[in-house]
């Protein structure tokens, strides 16, 4: 994760929103590890004077309660 996400103060409408800025986009153990959100509901970084953003990644249902196995092919 980025040292800018890290430096933001993060809020969200609902909900702990850590796993937002991690670096962890799978459950980890029994832990679903995300942000439960519903339409209308948002996430926010704070700064506290501008910064300039270069990227942005976002993931969506990651299918993170599938075990998967990484292979060669």
């Amino acid at each position: 994760m980025s040292e800018l996400a890290k430096s933001a103060e993060l809020g969200t409408s609902t909900g702990e929103g850590e796993p937002l800025r991690d670096g962890f986009t799978r459950q980890i153990g029994d832990d679903p590890h995300c942000w439960t959100c519903r339409a209308g509901d948002w996430a926010e970084y704070r700064f506290d004077s501008p910064r300039d953003v270069s990227e942005v990644t976002l993931v969506l249902d990651s299918e993170m309660a599938t075990a998967i196995q990484m292979t060669h092919h």
